[in-house]
């Protein structure tokens, strides 16, 4: 069903009838041997919502309600439905988030018919509501060109580490997402991503001095990568996900895990059509973080002084470059171009 279907299902609902007795006004969507999904307009204010009804068999013995400043997900006790039967009601709470209430009930509902048990589409639920619920928590509006090209560097190393250490533990190195001090903190040292468009004059901008401290001697290493605008050649962001997607391959823990790092980090798989830019990724340069390397650190900091950032000329680092392979693998092809 497509977010205009949708969108008509509840107008439908709110032209109609009140129906004596209920909370909700429900109108079906979408049907299976043992999965009604239905469209929802809630009586008293008329917010559009989506029910999800499913087996008592599948339903969990504990339920933590998901609650945002636009939405919410729920799993109350309604009057109406068939003996043995409870629901998921995903519900906006501020007309302000229509709009992106309309998509995250379309994906809901693609999520739901794509789960194969009662049980999955539980699961598949609360997982959906969940990445929004962190999309919505970061900002919940689309990233501007300087977070994707941002976020398009971090998954090159993303891929490179995958590669090496494998799916699992690379998005769990991956600490950016979460606003870690670090973008990266692989077995035996930190990573900090920065992108930058231009030649060897390029600078690349540190926004705090933590990024490049050194925390009981765990090496420290800035990763540089080139991220040049194109109209022809290169990729989207959304090209680049997918790409990163298969890197990370099928398991679907896995996968699902990327899911959320990318929706913490203000992406979500629905809004991919919205960015149309293309950029080519390349060459990436690491530089190890040692003694005598240009930076500010946070003990050099006077008391009193706050958000400290500064820029690093990047021909300014060459005594510090290093192989990249001995730390994040090799480049992956199809995500960057070849080294130069």
């Amino acid at each position: 069903m497509t977010t205009t279907r949708l969108r008509d299902s509840w107008a439908e609902l709110l032209s109609g009838e009140p129906q004596a007795g209920r909370d909700l006004r429900l109108l079906l969507v979408d049907s299976r041997a043992d999965v009604r999904t239905f469209a929802a307009v809630a009586a008293e204010d008329g917010l559009p919502g989506l029910l999800v009804e499913l087996p008592d068999s599948v339903r969990p013995s504990t339920f933590k309600p998901l609650v945002t400043r636009a939405f919410q997900l729920s799993a109350p006790a309604l009057t109406g439905l068939p003996t043995g039967r409870w629901a998921l009601v995903v519900q906006l709470t501020d007309r302000a988030f229509w709009d992106l209430f309309e998509a995250l009930a379309t994906d809901v509902l693609n999520v739901v018919r794509g789960a194969s048990t009662g049980s999955e589409v539980a699961q598949a639920t609360v997982r959906c509501v969940d990445r929004w619920r962190r999309f919505v928590e970061r900002r919940g509006e689309p990233l501007s060109d300087e977070e994707v090209k941002g976020l398009i560097g971090e998954l090159i190393v993303l891929c490179r580490c995958a590669r090496r250490f494998g799916g699992d533990t690379a998005l769990a190195a991956w600490t950016g997402p979460d606003r870690g001090v670090k973008d990266f903190e692989l077995p035996n040292a930190s990573v900090e991503v920065k992108t930058f468009q231009g030649d060897d004059a390029a600078t690349v901008l540190i926004s705090s001095p933590d990024q490049l401290d050194s925390v009981a001697e765990r090496p420290v290493y800035l990763c540089a990568v080139r991220i040049t605008p194109s109209d022809a050649q290169g990729a989207t962001l959304g090209e680049i996900v997918q790409r990163a997607t298969t890197v990370l391959g099928a398991d679907p823990g896995t996968l699902g895990s990327f899911e959320d790092r990318l929706a913490a980090s203000g992406y979500l798989a629905s809004q991919a059509p919205l960015y149309v830019k293309r950029f080519v990724a390349g060459p990436l340069s690491m530089y190890r973080v040692t003694r005598g390397f240009p930076r500010i650190r946070s003990t050099d900091v006077p008391q009193g002084v706050l958000n400290v950032r500064f820029a690093l000329k990047l021909n300014a680092l060459a005594a510090w470059k290093t192989d990249p392979l001995l730390l994040i693998g090799d480049r992956v092809p199809g995500t960057e171009g070849p080294a130069q």
